[in-house]
């Protein structure tokens, strides 16, 4: 595998769950794509919502919130289950972000942990692409 195809950045991470993962449950996803993904979404938010928020009402904003919303909250659930997959756990761990303080566990999962190495019963251990 050449460094290229290694060292491929936030833009061919966020490229990669939105073109090729949106609604993909199955597999794995390595920390730094969950990482570089997370951290594209946000900044993309932050500029949009100050050009949106400086340039037009407060009706536009909530309608571009809503759409913001349904765009990324599939890629983002399916994004997560498979980071949970990479740590050797089920992607139902992501329920207990629904219950207080208990959801501290899942959230170290998925952006802490390191990746199971081995194969394991979710697929084979992925490469570091992103």
């Amino acid at each position: 595998m050449s460094q290229a195809l290694q060292e491929k950045g936030f833009i061919a991470a966020f490229k990669n769950t939105l073109c090729n993962n949106y609604f993909n449950t199955k597999g794995r996803a390595s920390r730094s794509e969950v990482w570089k993904f997370s951290i594209m979404l946000s900044v993309m938010e932050m500029i949009i919502s100050v050009i949106i928020l400086t340039t037009s009402t407060e009706f536009i904003n909530n309608v571009f919130s809503a759409i913001w919303l349904v765009a990324f909250i599939a890629p983002t659930i399916t994004m997560n289950i498979r980071r949970l997959h990479d740590t050797n756990h089920s992607g139902w761990y992501l329920l207990l972000f629904l219950i207080p303080i208990v959801c501290v566990y899942p959230l170290y999962l998925v952006y802490f942990k390191n990746s199971d190495k081995r194969n394991n019963q979710y697929g084979v251990y992925p490469p570091r692409y992103y």
